[in-house]
């Protein structure tokens, strides 16, 4: 039987099929989630339907495999990162877009600990950066950010925490600059000045240099050059301590020793200086400071090249942070040459390794008589490799005379 379609039942169906659709879009919506799992261990996932294809970003960050008639999914992680994971059903339909954190139990704990001990500073945060931890965010003195880097340094995570600016005294606003400014620009208000009153406009500039102190150590061997204490603060015999500033873009010199007898020629009595010379030159790089450090020395090494008059270079490069220490260790600090058929001086010495007794003649009387490094040459620890040389550089940004 025919019914004509009144203008009721036109509405009425449009309504029903604008329902349906707004149905059908909702459910090819896929579900986002963030999911985390573990290195070496298996997490199992269900999902609540039968999977069909399966496509996992990265498959050395994380693995998989379905069970239990594809209805449940078997996740393991490889590595610590971040990656991704797509889920259709057995009807082609894109059901889940998950994020798959992968971790260790470790990092989970030491993140945990790490936001219990940041609890006093409420302007720090732990966030993520490539799958590792960073801490972010600002504090409000010196004395905080050095408390908070050590933090970091303990729990082995990056930080870019920085000191808060400070608050203006009171009398002052903040004004535009009109030209070229290399630090932040302050307009001083006269205070009880009324209209057309004189106003200073003070320029607060920018550091343009770093001060490094620096500390030579007898420290424990397991201290490398470029890896500076693996979160442990090098304990030992402070031999020596100072400072050295360098402009960002220039270089600034430090000299470790004093004069000496050359131990090779024992007829000739005059003093040369002997020891070593560090050069450090800041400049900025494409992930910020670069400090490049250059040691030169002329302590005495007894083979027959050994010449006191000529200086042996050694070259290497630290990113800089403020209060991140780096550091130069063991027989890099005696830049050992290569010598013919190209051995080194340090025969089968590894870089880096400790005592002077692996370099041929570096135990040897001579040694002992240079200023400042004379007793650690003597050292007992030292010649038996239990301890080394270690030179550590503190870096802090601060603002130099300009010339």
């Amino acid at each position: 039987m025919f019914f004509p379609l009144t203008r009721p039942l036109i509405v009425g169906a449009l309504l029903a099929l604008g329902v349906l659709a707004a149905g059908a879009s909702a459910e090819a919506q896929p579900t986002a989630e963030e999911l985390t799992i573990y290195v070496n261990e298996v997490t199992t996932w269900s999902p609540g339907y039968a999977m069909g294809d399966i496509v996992l970003g990265s498959p050395t960050t994380a693995g998989y495999e379905p069970v239990a008639g594809r209805k449940q999914l078997m996740l393991r992680g490889k590595k610590p990162g971040r990656t991704t994971l797509n889920v259709w059903d057995q009807k082609k339909v894109l059901r889940h877009e998950i994020t798959l954190v992968v971790t260790t139990r470790e990092a989970q704990t030491v993140e945990a600990d790490l936001k219990t001990l940041l609890a006093s500073y409420p302007n720090v945060a732990i966030s993520k950066l490539g799958g590792e931890m960073l801490l972010t965010g600002t504090v409000a003195s010196t004395d905080e950010l050095t408390a908070v880097t050590q933090l970091a340094r303990v729990a082995k995570v990056q930080s870019a925490v920085r000191v808060a600016a400070a608050a203006r005294p009171p009398g002052y606003t903040t004004g535009p600059s009109t030209g070229p400014s290399t630090g932040p620009t302050t307009t001083t208000t006269i205070p009880g000045g009324g209209p057309g009153t004189a106003v200073a406009t003070v320029e607060a500039p920018a550091p343009n240099a770093v001060e490094y102190e620096l500390e030579l150590f007898e420290a424990s061997s397991q201290f490398k050059t470029g890896e500076y204490g693996r979160g442990v603060e090098p304990s030992g015999r402070s031999l020596y301590k100072g400072r050295v500033t360098a402009a960002i873009g220039g270089e600034g010199e430090v000299f470790i020793g004093g004069p000496a007898v050359d131990p090779k020629n024992k007829g000739d009595k005059a003093l040369k200086d002997t020891g070593i010379r560090l050069t450090v030159r800041p400049r900025p790089g494409s992930r910020g400071l670069i400090t490049a450090v250059e040691v030169e020395t002329n302590v005495p090494l007894e083979y027959n090249l050994y010449d006191p008059e000529v200086w042996r270079r050694s070259r290497y490069s630290f990113s800089t942070a403020e209060g991140v220490p780096f550091a130069v260790s063991g027989n890099d600090l005696l830049a050992a040459p290569a010598i013919a058929g190209g051995m080194s001086a340090m025969g089968k010495a590894t870089r880096g390794a400790s005592a002077a007794s692996s370099v041929p003649g570096a135990s040897g009387t001579g040694l002992q008589f240079v200023p400042v490094f004379g007793s650690l040459f003597g050292s007992n620890n030292y010649k038996a490799k239990k301890t080394q040389i270690l030179v550590v550089f503190r870096p802090a940004l601060t603002i130099a005379a300009q010339p």
